[in-house]
């Protein structure tokens, strides 16, 4: 879904170093690649 939200530009993404709603997936290997695709510093 995050994903899918990257590759579209939605603006939503910016959201995902805070949003709590994904705190769940902040461990997944996939996840922290999408962090880092983002180049939020995190």
């Amino acid at each position: 879904m995050a994903e899918r939200g990257y590759e579209a530009g939605d603006v939503h993404v910016a959201f995902l170093p805070i949003d709590a709603k994904w705190d769940p997936l902040r461990s997944e290997p996939r996840f922290v690649q999408l962090l880092e695709r983002c180049d939020f510093g995190v």
